[in-house]
């Protein structure tokens, strides 16, 4: 009975060759980052730094090798990975600080104040006052979470040398932030909460109200 030969598929061909040029770029990287120092450095304080240089490139080369290991093996994963760290790049990017909320919320009092005030929102008139109260008081805080930040507002200045201004455990919790004190949201270069409340701000809706 004659033995069938098995002939190697396409694509495991493709394998055999990507796994051969992977190797190949191994031994290239092991053969770049090998040094010997002559013999009269010995056991010195330069044999030691180029022990410990050597050690750490060896370390990121065979870690960037099992990288790109596998994503060869799982291209899926590697593009679902590839594709969060991508986005999270750009958010922090977009990340608005707050010189620019504080530019932002100047150049909507400017647009409010060009407005007659027979046509100002209230609503907008409303939450504008409550944000410049807060600065007067300067206890508007900003906190960024590297891909967006928040505006809130604390009890008290930060000049303040009160007890009560300055003992942690009166101070606002993370709980108490995040319900209740929360100003501004900022995303994608944008504050979202001031964007929103600055809609139809030259509409006055009282004009619109039907008499009963």
């Amino acid at each position: 009975m004659s033995k069938q030969i098995v002939r190697p598929t396409f694509f495991s061909r493709i394998r055999e060759a990507q796994k051969a040029k992977l190797t190949s770029f191994g031994s290239r990287l092991r053969e770049r980052f090998s040094y010997k120092l002559p013999d009269k450095y010995k056991d010195t304080w330069v044999d030691r730094l180029v022990t410990y240089w050597q050690s750490l490139l060896r370390d990121y080369r065979e870690a960037g090798l099992d990288t790109l290991k596998d994503i060869r093996e799982r291209p899926l994963k590697a593009s679902v990975y590839g594709t969060a760290l991508g986005t999270a790049y750009l958010c922090a990017k977009r990340n608005p600080d707050e010189i620019s909320y504080r530019q932002r919320l100047i150049e909507a009092q400017n647009d409010v104040a060009f407005t007659c005030p027979s046509i100002q929102n209230k609503r907008t008139i409303s939450y504008l006052k409550h944000l410049e109260q807060f600065g007067n008081q300067g206890v508007v805080r900003y906190f960024s979470f590297g891909i967006f930040s928040i505006v809130w507002f604390d009890n008290y200045a930060k000049c303040l040398g009160l007890y009560e201004a300055r003992c942690d455990y009166l101070k606002p919790t993370y709980l108490e932030i995040c319900k209740s004190r929360i100003v501004d949201v900022g995303f994608w270069n944008k504050w979202w909460l001031l964007d929103k409340n600055m809609v139809d701000f030259d509409v006055n809706e009282d004009e619109w109200s039907q008499p009963n």
